[in-house]
């Protein structure tokens, strides 16, 4: 095994291992998946050892649990190798396609004809559903090993994801630098970049949406959408889940379908159907296979709100990448292409102001490559935003504004209040307060949008934090 792996194997193992409620369900995934059938080449209890010294120091936990399982990883990796050997004779002996087009190797299925797997040269991974349980142990899958038998060995792993340090305030998505690089004009924010597709005239592009970047979560969405992995925000209302997609769809020209989530959504909304149109019965795409036909991005909105039994839909294209559908008895495989993007939101079920919606199942949570928890702006970051967008200078009236939305968004958690207060309320709240004063504005653009209870609530915690409010 080389030295690259063992370190790679130390890394991802050590950072699976550290992972809240993570750690039984690593070492089970190591020894029943990954290890299936290699049992005799460790010794258990050797390992069990190695596991409990973990739990007191994971740096010499780890070194102990590789070497216990190193002649075992050796021959996983020996056989992943053995099978891309494989997948090179066949190449050359022109039964299967193997392309490149900079660092990205398109390899053809031994199994499926014509289902094309893309290995990216720089860090190992491969679109293929083996690659992320073998990533995990810093092993290759076959695809990514004929790669390499082809076309040399990958990048250091660092050196493949550096980029840009993330900024040191919010940034708006409209300010973010446009780069030139392999051929293409790309959105960078981070290590992260989104290919900007060329201007075409489309219904589906969003108006330009105002949003501020902060911090790494953003980073991470970008992440997924530049790999392709499908998404799952979660978040409290008024964070700018949807916003944030929205934002990216306009700045990147590329068209976004967003149907929202709720109680009534359907298999046939969400697959297709049947439908009568000038005295024929024709097939019409739902919004999956729409999206995934013309390389949209698809955002699903409150994705929890749906019936789980309709959710599961989404299992096949979140485990290959395609989607089988029956019509007429005859079922059809729909692939996506290059471009589409599967992006699902959600907010916190556990919170009472969300009614409707339920917790999504762990089987569909772990089919998600990339969860992310995007929340508030920090109060820093929002004073900028708000003082920035609104020309409301007022330092010590910004750092109360903003204090007492906090609270607000305290009080949706806790149950207290249902309703909340956005960044973008606040730069509505701070543009009317020289015009109406500060409790008007605050009646106008927040308070007014609540519920009696909540209101008279919300209104005695302004006159806490302003006395010009009590007048």
């Amino acid at each position: 095994m080389t030295p690259d792996l063992e370190g790679r194997f130390k890394e991802e193992t050590r950072r699976w291992l550290l992972k809240r409620g993570n750690f039984q369900k690593h070492i089970n995934y190591l020894t029943k998946t990954l290890l299936k059938g290699l049992s005799d080449l460790y010794d258990q209890d050797k390992l069990n050892e190695a596991i409990e010294t973990f739990r007191s120091d994971p740096d010499e936990g780890v070194k102990l649990i590789y070497d216990c399982l190193k002649d075992a990883l050796e021959e996983k990796y020996k056989r992943e190798k053995e099978k891309g050997e494989r997948i090179l004779r066949a190449y050359k002996a022109g039964s299967l396609r193997i392309e490149r087009t900079g660092d990205i190797v398109e390899v053809e299925s031994e199994t499926t004809k014509g289902k094309i797997y893309r290995v990216n040269l720089k860090d190992g991974s491969c679109t293929c559903p083996s690659s992320k349980t073998l990533s995990y142990a810093g092993l290759w899958c076959k695809h990514a090993m004929a790669a390499y038998l082809l076309y040399g060995g990958p990048e250091k792993g660092e050196e493949a994801v550096k980029g840009e340090e993330l900024p040191h305030h919010p940034i708006l998505v409209s300010e973010l630098p446009r780069i030139e690089q392999d051929g293409g004009r790309f959105l960078v924010y981070g290590r992260s970049r989104l290919r900007i597709r060329e201007e075409i005239p489309s219904s589906l592009i969003p108006e330009e949406v105002t949003f501020f970047l902060d911090g790494k979560a953003p980073e991470m969405v970008m992440y997924a959408l530049e790999k392709g992995e499908p998404l799952l925000i979660i978040g409290e209302s008024g964070t700018g889940k949807s916003k944030l997609i929205q934002a990216l769809a306009w700045a990147t020209n590329t068209p976004l379908l967003a149907p929202c989530g709720h109680s009534e959504v359907s298999v046939e909304s969400l697959l297709g159907c049947f439908v009568a149109r000038d005295g024929n019965t024709i097939w019409q795409n739902g919004a999956i296979p729409e999206a995934m036909r013309k390389g949209y991005w698809l955002l699903i909105e409150e994705v929890n709100a749906i019936d789980p039994g309709v959710l599961k839909v989404l299992n096949e294209l979140l485990d290959t990448g395609r989607i089988t559908i029956t019509a007429g008895g005859r079922p059809r495989v729909v692939e996506a292409t290059d471009d589409f993007r599967l992006i699902c939101t959600s907010n916190p079920p556990q919170n009472p102001i969300y009614r409707g919606i339920e917790p999504l199942s762990f089987e569909l949570y772990d089919r998600f490559p990339v969860v992310v928890r995007l929340d508030y702006l920090t109060p820093q970051a929002e004073m900028m935003a708000v003082e920035r967008l609104s020309g409301f200078s007022d330092k010590d009236k910004l750092d109360r504004m903003i204090s007492f939305a906090n609270r607000i968004r305290e009080g949706m958690k806790n149950g207290e209040i249902f309703g909340t207060i956005t960044t973008r309320s606040l730069i509505q709240w701070a543009k009317k307060i020289e015009l109406f004063g500060l409790k008007d504005a605050a009646c106008m653009t927040i308070l007014n949008k609540l519920d009696p209870q909540s209101y008279q609530k919300a209104l005695d915690l302004l006159e806490a934090y302003f006395e010009e409010a009590r007048g």
